[in-house]
């Protein structure tokens, strides 16, 4: 999950919950090979890398991810200077809509939206303003435009930066700051300190051309991809959750609860393979629901599935009154209606 890029330091916070949260995901398996995972009680967990502007890691908060042959003080305040981004890595677990499958992927899709519109935006402004920029001074010396059309030029490239809530004093990742910051001075013919500078401004525009381009294949080669394979798992992980309810809600109600035993309760129990096929399928009923894994399927299979372990303990001779008395059939038909009704 640690990327080998060596632009990127990966740190991650020491507040106690997110450390809680971190040893938990670290123990879970990946689901369907992605990486978002899903916890016992069926709350999906998904990893996120917000950037931090550079020398705000400090190491009271903050722990070291990478290996490194310094103290975790030294890699976050000497080690990394030369780094452009810091990405502190944070667990997220879906709680919204007491963790429905559905708000999860509805996350990744908000994620991937922002990715593909809003960061999209950002490359596209910079890298079109940037080859404009440098036609113009491919054509025409910048001091022979005059510093009027400059100044208009400039004032343009700033107004299409904010458009697309790219402003270089605000923004916390390096490269975003960076990009913006060499295109404003550029369009205006400027070097940073504000001086008329042509090979300067022609080579802070290839610069940010450049790391617009970069930017735009990290997007593409690494957060749209996680994202991505995470979405397509959480699709799975729930058509994979709604199927043994959907078995079990249909054997219950047009088949299992019409048994004789559960039925009739003076239903003499006789051939041991008769009460013995009974309990076998409920064992089976039983078995499916532990295949459900995510909310809101996993907590009323829960239910469901100890409901049928408390009818196979009763169903034998000495018990059996008891499936009546505990009114097992009715509660289990309760419990395939009430699949039925989250399956809806």
């Amino acid at each position: 999950m640690i990327s080998k890029d060596r632009d990127v330091g990966f740190v991650a916070s020491k507040n106690p919950e997110q450390v809680k949260l971190r040893e938990t995901y670290d123990r879970l398996p990946l689901l369907f090979g992605s990486l978002a995972k899903v916890d016992k009680d069926g709350f999906i967990l998904i990893p996120q890398w917000p950037t931090l502007p550079r020398g705000e890691a400090n190491p009271d908060q903050f722990t070291v991810l990478q290996k490194h042959p310094w103290s975790d003080e030294a890699a976050l305040k000497t080690g990394w200077k030369s780094k452009t981004t810091v990405a502190a890595l944070t667990i997220k677990r879906i709680t919204k809509d007491d963790g429905h499958i559905q708000t999860a992927i509805r996350f990744c899709d908000h994620v991937l939206e922002n990715i593909r519109g809003k960061e999209k935006d950002q490359v596209s402004v910079v890298a079109n303003k940037a080859n404009f920029f440098l036609n113009q001074f491919s054509e025409k010396r910048i001091k022979d435009i005059g510093a009027t059309q400059l100044a208009v030029w400039q004032e343009e490239t700033i107004q299409s930066l904010l458009d697309v809530g790219l402003d270089p004093k605000t923004v916390n990742l390096e490269v975003k700051m960076l990009m913006a910051l060499w295109l404003i001075k550029a369009s205006g013919g400027k070097d940073l300190t504000d001086r008329i500078n042509e090979l300067i401004a022609n080579h802070a525009l290839v610069a940010s051309k450049d790391r617009a381009e970069e930017r735009q294949l990290t997007l593409d080669s690494q957060m749209t991809d996680k994202y991505v394979q995470m979405k397509v798992a959480l699709t799975f992980a729930e058509t994979l959750s709604r199927k043994p309810m959907e078995i079990v809600s249909d054997e219950l109600i047009n088949r299992f609860l019409y048994n004789r035993f559960l039925v009739n309760p003076d239903a003499r129990i006789g051939k041991s393979s008769d009460i013995n096929y009974t309990k076998g399928k409920a064992r089976s009923l039983a078995w499916l629901l532990t295949q459900t894994w995510v909310r809101p399927y996993r907590p009323l299979a829960g239910e469901v599935k100890d409901h049928l372990e408390v009818l196979i303990e009763k169903l034998n001779p000495e018990k059996k009154g008891e499936v009546f008395s505990l009114d097992l059939p009715q509660i289990l038909h309760q419990d395939a209606e009430k699949m039925r009704a989250v399956l809806s």
